[in-house]
């Protein structure tokens, strides 16, 4: 439908919180605070991305352009 389904925030490059839409209306029912709990809830719900954002610490790289 051209919505974002889950939406992740980070700040300097790690996990702040993350919201999901988990019936798809539009709405975030599911928000997350915790990198681990989303980490899980991800992995659960959505096993295509399993392993792929398996990051406790969900650190990046940020790259300057």
């Amino acid at each position: 439908d051209g919505k974002a389904d889950v939406i992740m925030h980070t700040k300097d490059g790690k996990f702040e919180s993350a919201e999901a839409d988990t019936n798809y209306d539009g709405k975030m029912e599911k928000k997350f605070t915790n990198a681990a709990a989303f980490n899980k809830w991800l992995n659960e719900n959505h096993p295509d991305f399993n392993d792929k954002l398996n990051r406790n610490d969900w650190q990046f790289d940020l790259k300057k352009f």
